[in-house]
């Protein structure tokens, strides 16, 4: 639980973080009309923590560089880090004491990593705790929908896609959401975000593809064939563009 004689560990921080709560659920330092909440199982907390392999990695590198002088030692080690360098989270926590990586990219670097060995929720924990930290950056909340849309996880990828436009309105994040509430089958409200989408876009084919298609699925025949009409003229080439029709032809 520590990692030398006076700082915790990350396990240690947690028990004390518990212990504090404890403490003042049961000893009542809240007001009356205050809800003080309920303990949830460690897991719970585990898993939204935001601490990945990484930072980990780069917390114990630290340690070793702070034990590598005084008071631990009489004469400073200047011999480099030994790290395992078939380890990526450990070489990226190496960069970023470096400086040759802010803590940042070395998270998305480790996340592109796992996408490329398709180990998603692996890349998801180096996304969300992205999210975690710089909570005002877009661009994890998009990536974390996108996961999630591949994995056919479409409540939770809604989910994201919605939190992301509450940091910054983009199209990805209109049509994310607009297509993960499709597939959950709840059109109507989808049609809302590709509207807002199709504001800042008024020519992208997705966009129209899935407000024609959203239309479709809400039983809107007209307003369907008018977005496969626009479609046709914007891209008469796009992929879905036939399927639009002979949905509409039957």
């Amino acid at each position: 639980l520590m990692i030398d004689h006076l700082h915790p560990n990350v396990k240690g921080y947690f028990l004390m973080g518990k212990a504090f709560f404890e403490a003042m659920r049961d000893d009542q330092l809240y007001g009356k009309d205050e809800h003080f909440g309920h303990l949830q199982s460690d897991s719970v907390y585990w898993a939204n923590a935001g601490i990945t392999k990484l930072d980990s990695a780069e917390g114990e590198l630290r340690i070793k560089i702070l034990k590598s002088s005084w008071p631990f030692q009489t004469k400073k080690n200047s011999s480099p880090l030994q790290i395992d360098k078939s380890d990526l989270a450990q070489s990226l926590a190496l960069d970023i004491i470096d400086g040759k990586l802010t803590w940042e990219q070395a998270h998305v670097k480790l996340a592109d990593f796992y996408i490329k060995r398709r180990k998603f929720d692996r890349a998801l924990q180096e996304f969300k705790a992205l999210v975690k930290a710089t909570p005002y950056n877009v661009s994890p909340y998009l990536q974390i929908g996108k996961i999630y849309m591949h994995l056919r996880r479409f409540s939770q990828a809604a989910n994201y896609f919605i939190q992301s436009l509450e940091v910054e309105k983009t199209v990805f994040g209109c049509q994310g959401a607009g297509e993960a509430l499709l597939h959950l089958g709840k059109p109507r409200q989808g049609i809302g975000y590709l509207r807002q989408a199709l504001e800042m876009d008024n020519k992208n084919p997705l966009t129209l593809y899935l407000l024609a298609k959203s239309y479709f699925r809400a039983g809107d025949l007209s307003s369907a064939q008018s977005w496969t009409a626009k479609l046709a003229q914007v891209a008469p080439s796009f992929a879905g563009l036939r399927e639009l029709r002979r949905l509409l032809e039957d």
